[in-house]
């Protein structure tokens, strides 16, 4: 045996004369011996069947390795242990820990080895047991065997051996348990965890931290930073290493999370192949409005985008779904809930889904039309390749006639004025039933072209048009002492004073002097903030609860760029200054006259909605065509749904239409009539209405000609006329 020492760093390091300590985790990993031990001593003895021992030659073979092991090992025992060096795969590893040592060493003789598995073993169950102590216990195991081994050469019965060294150990440890000292309280705790590091309290203060801040039976995980900093974070709840199967998920953007409160949990090991799986599960959390996460063995690509798009459920053709029927007739419902066996049919069927889904998208409906189009178009192509057309030229003959349809419809289009015109394309959207028309009408004439309608399920058989005023946003009060409905649990404030911030308020002293000026005007506040300290939201909670401030706090809505959009269309709404550090705005500086005004607040749990002071009347209108602009100019659709959204909130209203019915297959149809008459009806009145009933299909093929006649490209022009016999063919559908 060849062992030098460092005087420098007190390393042990052991020359290849003695063994290698070189790890060989493939290997082991290959003949199983993490998994079982015992299958392992079984194998190695196998293998080295051509050099038998027995007697005092295996004796002194196994002790040896035995020796070996515990040799390596003892060396790190107490405070003032060495570290020793591994070689794994070429690079360096110190360490001081006894287990890892004892399952890094394998040594050539093949009884030599099977002695140090004995120690292995002794050290793995240490370790799980305790998860320290294997050096103490590799020690000792060695001694004991060793006594043993030897009083067996001089003729005792290893059985009866054994047996004296169980009863001893066992009657031992019950003497312990009777010594032994509870450990209490942080400074015990700091103890251990220092002595079991070699006397390190950094680490020592670092354990005695994580444990009292998630308790005695919490989980301290420990990962690697990027910085050269150790630090303690707590994770609240059940962690595990799986994320969401889409971004579209996503619920704050700005961090790339999905976060939910109070949200339904569904837990199974089944693989979700079709919708109609979840169905009835999917209803009730529609009905209930909250948060659902499902975790799942699986789930299809169907579901998965089923889910993300938050598909509508429709009308007038029957689909059985888990054993419940539902009575629909729209295209983009009807098309997403297929699933084709075949695989490549299959492939077919998902461009139709496609199609369906982009036309819903931007219009809202008519996707039934577009699925019939396209269908037409794709089999007349795919005939006139098989006969010998360019794939590429058909597509562009086709792109190029499209295009310049396209054109003649918008100059064609007549547009949609006044309330009969907008409750005549309802009417028809929705399967020429007056009612639902009259009802889109009455939601469009309380809220204006650019405002919202949202469906909703009603308590009752009834439906109904309800508005609701104000800029609405989803972020509620920071705290219910604010509430001053404690019926209704709401925040209700009116002619409110209102503060618009991006900073983060951190002191009382940065909001003294607007909140001495609002206690002497003896009216409410607003305070819309990027956070707020808990030092600062206690102090306002005990002034509103003294009757000192009339005061609610909630945090700023959107995220990013977006972020400061809204809080810019707030303060502008309000007539506030938008105190941010982009323009130089400061807490510390702002007066009273900087804060806006609000004719009325409503706060919830998670929303707000601010009521306009007509005073600002004119600025809002002045930003909604801005915003207007910006959205006529973007082809972003992301951004194009945010500008949308900004407009909406700043028209001041949302109408809900309350949906009623009878029986649930009822309501369901309802919603999704009124759903694609609502579309139909605003996607109307941004780019006009041509005669419905196919004949304008009929009309534009009149002008295909033309076009045709511009191309030079023989498959171009079958391009073409692929478009003009599908224009009339979709006539004779109707």
């Amino acid at each position: 045996m060849s062992i030098s020492f460092s005087s420098s760093s007190s390393q042990l390091f052991f020359q290849k004369p003695f063994f290698s300590l070189q790890s060989n985790f493939q290997k082991q990993r290959v003949a199983g011996f993490w998994r079982r031990p015992q299958a392992l001593r079984r194998h190695v003895i196998k293998a080295g069947a051509k050099k038998i021992s027995f007697g005092t030659e295996c004796r002194d073979a196994l002790q040896t390795g035995i020796d070996k092991l515990a040799d390596a090992v003892s060396l790190t025992l107490g405070p003032k242990g060495r570290n020793v060096v591994l070689s794994e795969s070429e690079k360096l590893k110190v360490i001081n820990d006894g287990v890892t040592i004892v399952q890094s060493i394998e040594l050539s003789d093949t009884i030599e080895n099977v002695g140090a598995m004995l120690i292995q073993e002794v050290a793995k169950k240490m370790n799980n047991l305790a998860g320290d102590g294997t050096t103490t216990a590799v020690i000792l195991t060695r001694e004991m065997i060793k006594g043993g081994l030897l009083a067996v050469a001089f003729g005792a019965n290893p059985i009866s051996l054994k047996k004296g060294m169980d009863r001893t150990v066992n009657e031992l440890v019950k003497i312990l348990k009777e010594k032994s000292l509870p450990v209490k309280g942080r400074n015990d705790i700091k103890a251990v965890a220092s002595i079991s590091a070699g006397n390190d309290e950094f680490i020592g203060n670092l354990i005695a931290e994580a444990i009292e801040k998630i308790g005695p039976d919490g989980v301290i995980s420990i990962e690697s930073s990027s910085s050269f900093e150790t630090s303690v974070l707590v994770e609240e709840g059940l962690k595990f290493d799986k994320g969401y199967m889409s971004s579209h998920f996503i619920t704050n953007q700005e961090k790339s999370l999905v976060e939910f409160d109070k949200a339904k949990v569904l837990v199974t090991d089944h693989k979700i192949s079709t919708v109609r799986e979840i169905v009835p599960l999917l209803e009730k959390i529609t009905q209930l409005s909250i948060p659902l996460l499902i975790i799942a063995e699986d789930i299809s690509k169907q579901v998965l985008e089923t889910l993300v798009v938050n598909k509508k459920q429709g009308r007038n053709v029957v689909l059985s779904e888990s054993e419940k029927l539902k009575v629909i007739n729209d295209g983009v419902t009807i098309v997403q809930s297929i699933e084709l066996s075949d695989t490549i049919e299959n492939v077919g069927a998902m461009l139709i889904q496609e199609v369906a889904k982009k036309m819903n998208n931007l219009a809202g409906d008519g996707t039934t039309t577009a699925v019939i189009l396209t269908r037409e178009m794709i089999k007349g192509g795919l005939l006139a390749v098989a006969f010998g057309a360019n794939p590429i030229s058909l597509k562009k003959g086709m792109d190029r006639t499209v295009n310049e349809l396209v054109k003649i419809l918008k100059e064609k289009s007549l547009p949609v004025k006044g309330r009969n015109d907008i409750k005549a394309v309802a009417s028809i959207s929705a399967g020429n039933d007056e009612f639902i028309g009259n009802l889109i009408a009455e939601a469009i004439e309380k809220i204006g072209p650019d405002g919202v309608i949202s469906i909703e399920s009603s308590s009752s058989f009834e439906t109904s048009v309800l508005v609701e005023e104000g800029l609405k946003f989803d972020k509620g009060y920071m705290s219910s002492h604010f509430i001053t409905n404690q019926e209704k649990s709401l925040v209700e404030f009116d002619k409110a004073k209102v503060l618009v911030t991006d900073h983060k308020i951190s002191t009382v002293r940065e909001i003294v002097p607007l909140l001495e000026k609002i206690t002497q005007l003896s009216i409410p506040l607003l305070i819309i903030a990027e956070d707020i300290s808990k030092q600062v939201l206690e102090t306002l909670v005990v002034n509103k609860k003294q009757g000192l401030l009339k005061v609610a706090v909630v945090k700023c809505p959107g995220f990013a760029e977006g972020k400061k959009a809204i809080l810019q269309d707030i303060a502008l709404m309000t007539g506030a200054d938008f105190l941010s550090g982009d323009f130089g705005l400061t807490l510390e500086s702002a007066t009273s006259d900087q804060l806006g005004i609000a004719r009325k607040v409503k706060i919830t749990s998670n929303s707000t909605t601010i009521v306009a002071d007509p005073s600002t009347k004119a600025e809002i209108q002045a930003r909604i065509l801005q915003i207007k602009k910006d959205l006529a100019e973007t082809e972003n659709a992301n951004l194009s749904r945010k500008l949308s959204e900004r407009i909406a909130k700043l028209c001041g209203g949302v109408a809900v239409i309350k949906v009623g019915a009878h029986t649930e297959v009822e309501l369901e149809d309802r919603k999704l009539r009124i759903e694609d008459a609502k579309n139909a009806t605003f996607a109307a009145m941004e780019e006009g209405v041509v005669p419905g009933g196919g004949a304008t299909y009929v009309h534009l093929s009149e002008f295909i000609p033309s076009i045709k006649d511009s191309m030079e490209d023989l498959d171009e022009q079958i391009g073409a006329d692929l478009v003009a016999k599908r224009a009339r063919k979709r006539r004779k559908c109707q």
